[in-house]
This record gives structure tokens, C-alpha cells and sequence, in this order.
């Protein structure tokens, strides 16, 4: 093997590794939760930039800026509230409505009332 070709090699394999890490960490533009009330559509992106990456954690409680080891809600937070090594953990509907709601309330910006997250049909053209 030429000097050229392991040289080329090692940059190709390089920049594999890298662009599986960037599509590991890359985040939704939008979140869909889907329940029988109607699908609550999240702008992930939007509350990303708005908020910035030290404030991640703000809704992703368990994971750290520096780890950077984010997780879906549903990881934890199943459709009924479960108990794991004697730690009670909310639904899923209890914690979106004590974050989201909490949140919009505290900041007095966003939603607060069920039809104006929960949205029938379509979630981009519902009312």
C-alpha cells in the first residue's frame, strides 16, 4: 500500500466515524406526539434555538450538556406511570403537561390550553 493510499484511507475512514457521530446526535425539527386528545406537534427546533444547548436539559432532566446523551421522552416515560428501583415515574401525559404547561406558564409564552397543543387531523392545518 502506497503512502498516498493509507493516507486517503485513513481520511475516508475518519470522516466515516464523524458522520455517523454528527447522525447520532442530530435532533427532529419537529416532535409528533400522537394521543386520543390529537397529536401535540413540538417545534424541537425552534425551542432549541431559543433556548440554547446549556438548556437542554431543562426538558431532558437525566441527561447532561456535557455528555450529551439526550434522550426520547418515551425512553422513560411510558402511556401509564411505572415504578423502577422504587422511583415512581410519571406518565408520559403527567410530565408533558407538568414541563410544557409549567414552562409556558411560568414564561407566559406558548400554549397553555388543550386546543391549542392538541390538534385533530392534520396537526400542521388543524384548529
Amino acid at each position: 500500500m502506497t503512502k498516498s493510499t493509507a493516507i486517503l484511507l485513513a481520511l475516508t475512514t475518519t470522516l466515516f466515524a464523524l458522520s455517523l457521530v454528527l447522525a447520532q446526535t442530530q435532533s427532529p425539527d419537529t416532535i409528533n406526539l400522537e394521543n386520543s386528545h390529537g397529536t401535540v406537534t413540538l417545534d424541537h427546533a425552534g425551542h432549541a434555538k431559543r433556548l440554547g444547548p446549556e438548556k437542554c436539559s431543562t426538558c431532558h432532566h437525566t441527561s447532561t450538556v456535557d455528555a450529551q446523551d439526550y434522550q426520547k421522552c418515551s425512553n422513560c416515560h411510558a402511556p401509564k406511570k411505572v415504578k423502577k428501583d422504587g422511583v415512581t415515574i410519571p406518565s408520559a401525559k403527567t410530565a408533558f403537561h407538568k414541563s410544557c404547561r409549567g414552562c409556558h406558564k411560568a414564561e407566559s409564552k406558548g400554549p397553555l390550553s388543550c386546543r391549542e397543543c392538541h390538534k385533530k387531523g392534520d396537526p400542521k392545518t388543524s384548529d
